[in-house]
């Protein structure tokens, strides 16, 4: 039983890049940021591969159809997210990995923080048990959804996305389709105040990507105080 791990990603210079952290650091910041995000989510992804021993296959699901050839989504298989809102892309992406998995889990690229053994127990439960797992965030979005059973496309359009009530939202509406399984509470980085939580969580923050992009806030909060 294999199950398949979506990252949902947008490509740098094809499309506009953490704009409400832009906001507060500007962009070529946010786009550094971003960039540190993706190596981070990569390395965590291939820690889950060599954990499950492959039966987690990892994803980039690429925002731009004219961005699949990008060096930055070559280490892994990648697929067009395609065309639409959030709800249409999600929809796109889990029904076309679930024609070639037992199971999808969908994660973005605003949780670098994140660490193998909350991907590996999304996988575990979907492997044994029937339902859904979410990980709801703390500013009332999800930071992983995963399930094994087809979604009906009105349900991912249903859903009102980047709102306080985006999760509970989506998990009333999952409850008319099996129970849901709940992981702990995380975060996103989507301001720059979501980026001091990321330097209380440095002890857990041990891959090489995660260290440089810790060094990245460090001097950046050095440079903010000068």
């Amino acid at each position: 039983m294999t199950g398949a791990l979506a990252i949902f990603a947008k490509t740098p210079g094809l499309s506009p890049i953490k704009t409400r952290l832009a906001v507060d650091i500007g962009i070529p910041k946010a786009e550094q940021f971003y960039l540190h995000s993706v190596q981070c989510l990569e390395a965590l992804a291939l820690r889950v591969v060599e954990a499950t021993g492959g039966d987690l296959v990892p994803y980039w699901a690429v925002g731009e159809e004219n961005g699949l050839d990008c060096p930055l989504w070559q280490n892994m298989d990648r697929l067009w997210t395609g065309a639409g809102g959030l709800g249409e892309r999600l929809d796109h992406v889990y029904s076309s990995l679930l024609k070639k998995h037992d199971h999808v889990i969908l994660i973005g690229t605003d949780s670098p923080q994140l660490q193998p053994d909350i991907l590996i127990a999304a996988h575990q439960h979907l492997r044994t048990k029937t339902g859904h797992v979410i990980g709801p965030a703390e500013d009332g979005g999800y930071y992983l959804y995963g399930g094994h059973e087809p979604l009906p496309h009105d349900l991912w359009l249903s859903v009102p996305y980047s709102v306080s009530t985006t999760c509970n939202i989506f998990v009333e509406k999952l409850t008319s389709h099996g129970r849901v399984h709940f992981l702990q509470m995380d975060f996103d980085v989507d301001m720059s105040d979501d980026l001091r939580k990321l330097l209380k969580r440095k002890d857990d923050m041990k891959t090489k990507p995660q260290r440089e992009l810790l060094a990245w806030l460090a001097s950046i909060e050095e440079n903010a105080q000068c």
